[in-house]
C-alpha cells in the first residue's frame, strides 16, 4: 500500500520539478548554417560590441517546461586584452570577434571571448523574473576546420559586469573598440579567467573532425554549473587561426524545488516513517 501513496507523491514532485535543454544558436538560421538552429535571422548586429535579444518558447520549447515565455540573453564580445571588441556575424555562420587574424573568426592568438548572462521571464511582456535557476553547459557547436588546434574553453562566475566608466549600463556601439570590461570588478582579461571563474571545463573540442573544409561539430562539455545571477563565457585558447567560429551552444536548466516540491518530499519522507514504525 505503501508503494502508490508515494509514488503519488513522487509525481506530484516531479509535474512541480521540471528541467529542460535550451539552445542558443549564434547564426542566421538560413539553409546550411548550424543544424537545427531555430533562429530565423542572426539575433546580434554586425559590428555591435553589446547585444541582448529574446528566445521564445515557441523557437526554445525547452522553456515552456520551465514556467517560461521567454529567455533573454545578454551578449559582449571581448579580446585577451579584456577591452570589448565587435562582434560579426560571420556571414551567418555564427560569432566571430573583430580581432586578430580575421574579423569573422573567433582567433585563439588573440583569446576571443563571448560573454553571455541569461534570464527567464513567465511573461512575454517580461515583467515576471523567474529565479532559483541552475543553468549547466552541455554542448557546444563550432564551425571550424578539421584541427584538434581548434579549443575553447567555458568558464563561469559571479559578480557585477561594468565597463571603464564602472557604470553597467550597455556600452554601445562606438566606431571604435576600446571599453575595457569588468567581472566583478576583475578586468575580463584571458590571464584572469581563472582567477574570475568559479566552474570551468577547458579543452572543449570535437572528437569526431574530418575534411579541411569548415563545416559544423558539436562537442559535449561537463562541469561548468552557474545559477541565473552569474556570468558565463568561452573563449578560445589556442593560436591556429584559421576558420573558427562559435555556432551556439546548449544549456540544461534545472529549477530550484518549489515549496510545493518540498512539502510533496516532506509528506513522503512522513509517511514512510509512519509505515517503518
Amino acid at each position: 500500500m505503501k508503494i502508490p501513496i508515494i509514488a503519488g507523491l513522487a509525481l506530484a514532485s516531479a509535474s512541480v520539478l521540471n528541467a529542460a535543454s535550451v539552445s542558443v544558436f549564434l547564426d542566421s538560421g538560413a539553409a546550411g548554417k548550424v543544424p537545427g538552429s531555430t533562429n530565423t535571422a542572426t539575433p546580434f548586429a554586425n559590428n555591435s560590441r553589446e547585444s541582448t535579444w529574446d528566445i521564445t518558447s515557441s523557437a526554445q520549447t525547452g522553456l515552456s517546461a520551465l514556467g517560461a515565455a521567454v529567455m533573454e540573453v545578454r551578449m559582449i564580445t571581448v579580446n585577451i586584452n579584456g577591452d570589448s571588441r565587435r562582434a560579426t556575424v560571420g556571414g551567418g555562420n555564427g560569432l566571430g570577434v573583430d580581432t586578430g587574424g580575421n574579423a569573422n573568426w573567433i582567433d585563439g592568438s588573440s583569446r576571443e571571448a563571448g560573454i553571455f548572462q541569461f534570464k527567464l521571464y513567465s511573461d512575454v511582456g517580461k515583467t515576471m523574473e523567474i529565479t532559483g535557476l541552475t543553468f549547466t553547459l552541455s554542448s557546444v557547436i563550432s564551425r571550424m576546420t578539421d584541427n584538434t588546434n581548434h579549443v575553447i574553453d567555458a568558464f563561469a562566475g559571479g559578480g557585477a559586469i561594468t565597463f571603464d566608466d564602472g557604470s553597467s549600463n550597455p556600452i554601445g556601439t562606438p566606431a571604435a573598440n576600446a571599453s575595457n570590461v569588468y567581472l566583478g570588478g576583475s578586468l575580463f582579461t584571458a590571464g584572469n579567467d581563472a582567477g574570475n571563474s568559479s566552474v570551468s571545463d577547458l579543452g572543449i573540442i570535437s572528437g569526431s573532425l574530418s575534411g579541411a573544409t569548415p563545416a559544423y561539430y558539436t562537442a559535449t562539455s561537463s562541469g561548468v554549473t552557474f545559477d541565473e545571477d552569474d556570468t558565463f563565457w568561452l573563449r578560445r585558447r589556442n593560436g591556429a587561426d584559421a576558420a573558427y567560429q562559435l555556432g551556439g551552444y546548449t544549456l540544461d536548466i534545472v529549477p530550484e524545488p518549489t515549496s510545493s516540491t518540498l512539502f510533496a518530499m516532506g509528506a513522503a519522507g512522513l509517511i514512510l516513517r509512519r509505515r517503518r514504525a
